[in-house]
């Protein structure tokens, strides 16, 4: 924009002698029209302006250390000329802070526009991306206009599970079977188990019960093992989270595929207890929205010391340790 302005204060310097110089009608309407020309560029450039629509557009979630592409995409509805436009991308992560930000510049014409950039993800996190000072330009490039509308997304940045490194005792958790189960050719999987006083007769097995020699009762199909309960501690710099959150997603990930429900516990930057029951990949992402859309302490926190214990339908716990500062990644140079 200022060279825009430096170009046109020339051009006006040169006109005014031009006038000065030559007395006539002439210098006069051309000493007018250059002054008036800004107004005519900002009057002519306002209907193009008015239809352009600028989107940012994102995926919902990557990996940790993975490139996506982000791409704005400049819609021209009116399809009139517009010179440019201009505007800044920043990008926050919410868990650790970290923002990256640039300036971004399009020319446009009478068409839409699209650029794409690519975007790491560098740690875990619920990562915001928005645009911001969005402003399209006059033909002349002296008057920036700002255009309104929400231009920002959400993106989820996931651990990487890996390794086998469990917590000791929680491979015998994965590995226990759930109660007996019947299937029936018309009827949906369900289990069974022994009758109990108060349950009712139309739920009563009567041919099992007969071979059993004792009365059982139908229950709908679900897993009666209790809940394993995962605690750790989410504290520290962005290399221990990630290590922690990767270590953290490869327990969960080896339950969810062997069928175990669990619930993850942990302690926020109040001291408060926070858990998640996690029984499918939705489930875990849900969790990671949560805990990734607030900083973790910097202070070391134990959540074993404030967490009560078992709660009904909850079964063993396990602590999955996170590495200790020193045995931290260090962050890129």
């Amino acid at each position: 924009m200022l060279g825009a302005w430096f170009g046109y204060l020339v051009f006006l310097a040169a006109v005014l002698l031009f006038y000065i110089l030559f007395s006539g009608w002439l210098a006069g309407y051309v000493l007018a029209l250059s002054l008036l020309l800004p107004i005519l560029s900002l009057l002519l450039s306002l209907p193009g302006i008015r239809g352009l629509r600028v989107g940012l557009h994102l995926g919902a979630s990557g990996r940790r250390g993975q490139a996506l592409p982000l791409v704005v995409r400049v819609e021209n509805r009116f399809r009139l000329p517009v010179r440019c436009l201009a505007m800044r991308v920043q990008c926050i992560n919410q868990m650790t802070g970290h923002s990256h930000h640039y300036p971004l510049r399009l020319p446009l014409g009478c068409e839409g526009e699209a650029v794409s950039r690519p975007f790491a993800l560098e740690h875990c996190g619920v990562v915001h991306c928005q645009l911001r000072f969005v402003r399209a330009y006059d033909f002349m490039g002296l008057f920036p206009i700002p255009l309104k509308g929400q231009r920002a997304v959400y993106l989820l940045a996931e651990p990487q599970p890996e390794g086998e490194d469990v917590p000791a005792g929680l491979d015998g958790q994965m590995s226990e079977e759930p109660m007996r189960r019947e299937q029936g050719s018309t009827l949906d999987d369900y289990a069974v188990r022994p009758y109990r006083p108060g349950d009712s007769l139309r739920i009563v097995h009567w041919k099992l019960s007969s071979k059993l020699d004792e009365l059982v009762v139908r229950e709908p199909e679900s897993d009666h093992r209790p809940d394993v309960v995962l605690l750790f501690d989410l504290y520290g710099q962005p290399e221990r989270v990630d290590a922690l959150l990767d270590r953290l997603a490869a327990c969960s990930l080896q339950l969810r595929e062997k069928g175990r429900a669990h619930r993850l516990v942990w302690a926020d930057g109040s001291g408060q207890l926070c858990q998640s029951r996690t029984e499918s990949d939705a489930d875990f992402a849900q969790f990671l929205w949560q805990a990734g859309a607030q900083q973790p302490p910097a202070d070391p926190t134990d959540v074993r010391q404030i967490w009560p214990g078992p709660t009904e339908g909850e079964g063993q716990a396990f602590y999955v340790e996170g590495p200790r500062e020193e045995e931290a990644p260090c962050p890129a140079a």
